[in-house]
């Protein structure tokens, strides 16, 4: 079976989210539900696209010692598990949802040091992806892990002419951003990222609308800019325009951003235009919102949430 679309996740975790009605610091808290979900940013947006009908290869570093979740959601989802096992644990991030105020606070492990002989395995397994697909380099690097690997694995992989995706951060996403490898097909950052990107405040819209250029100008296809619950701007090399999400109750904000980029992917495999794919992986993230763990709802959910995002295009 051809899978379109392979995710990586070299820093894994599972999710355990707390509720509690109201978290009190240096405080006993009493805990009102808690789950365990395999997670990790690749792997969301995995479940995710799954979720939809899309066939998808997940890859990656998985610890020996607790990969029954990881294991149980591949064979669930029917998402192909081609993750590298080390020996050792897969780190634990705990997420506190705080009911009274719907915030959530996170607590996340760094991850186990991984020697450059299971980096040297990944890299062999992802040399057969299949040319043309989809690659998602999503997630932190882990202890061990040079700053500048998704940088080569990109170079290595550049023979496939890949769409590649990236969702990542700090010196991981510096070195992609500053490499001579060729560019990223798509990348998602945050505001606060993107600010650190090019060194300076983005306060207006222009300012975020000037560096954003900056990106498409060195050959990046779209970037999109997530704002929280103020929407995203979406650019492309020939229009930008905002995209505003629809108010809904929110069960859990945990893996929404990845939720966005598995829009974005099942938005580029149908060829979407950036206004079908503003509203689609804007929907895609506000579906996610509503439900616990990497899921997102029905199709026929998703596209009624897509109908309700507001889209604006914005003069450049």
């Amino acid at each position: 079976m051809i899978h379109p679309v392979t995710t990586v996740t070299l820093n894994p975790a599972i999710d355990q989210t707390l509720e509690v009605d109201h978290l009190t610091v240096d405080q006993v808290n009493r805990v009102d539900s808690a789950c365990s979900n395999a997670g990790g940013k690749g792997i969301n947006v995995a479940s995710c696209l799954a979720d939809w009908g899309i066939y998808v290869c997940a890859s990656g570093l998985l610890g020996n010692d607790n990969s029954e979740l990881f294991t149980r959601l591949f064979k669930q989802k029917k998402i192909r598990d081609n993750f590298v096992r080390f020996d050792g644990e897969t780190r634990t991030n705990i997420k506190i949802v705080n009911k009274t105020s719907g915030g959530t606070t996170d607590l996340n492990m760094s991850g186990q040091n991984i020697s450059q002989v299971y980096l040297d395995r990944l890299l062999q397994r992802l040399s057969a992806i299949e040319n043309g697909s989809i690659l998602v380099l999503s997630g932190s690097l882990p202890p061990g892990c040079p700053e500048d690997f998704y940088t080569h694995l990109m170079q290595e992989l550049a023979p496939k002419n890949l769409r590649i995706i990236v969702d990542t951060s700090g010196p991981a996403l510096s070195s992609i951003l500053t490499s001579h490898a060729p560019a990223p097909f798509m990348i998602k950052p945050n505001l606060h990222e993107l600010e650190t990107y090019v060194g300076r405040d983005l306060k207006e819209t222009s300012d975020i609308i000037h560096a954003a250029q900056e990106l498409t100008n060195r050959g990046i296809e779209k970037v999109i800019v997530s704002l929280g619950s103020e929407g995203s701007f979406f650019f492309s090399n020939k229009e930008a325009l905002h995209a505003l999400p629809p108010k809904i109750s929110s069960a859990s904000s945990v893996g929404a951003g990845d939720a966005m980029v598995a829009g974005l992917v099942a938005a580029a495999l149908d060829d979407l235009n950036v206004e079908e794919m503003a509203k689609l992986a804007t929907a895609f993230a506000v579906g996610k919102l509503e439900l616990h763990g990497p899921n997102l709802p029905s199709k026929e959910r998703i596209n009624a949430l897509a109908k309700s995002v507001t889209t604006s295009h914005i003069n450049n």
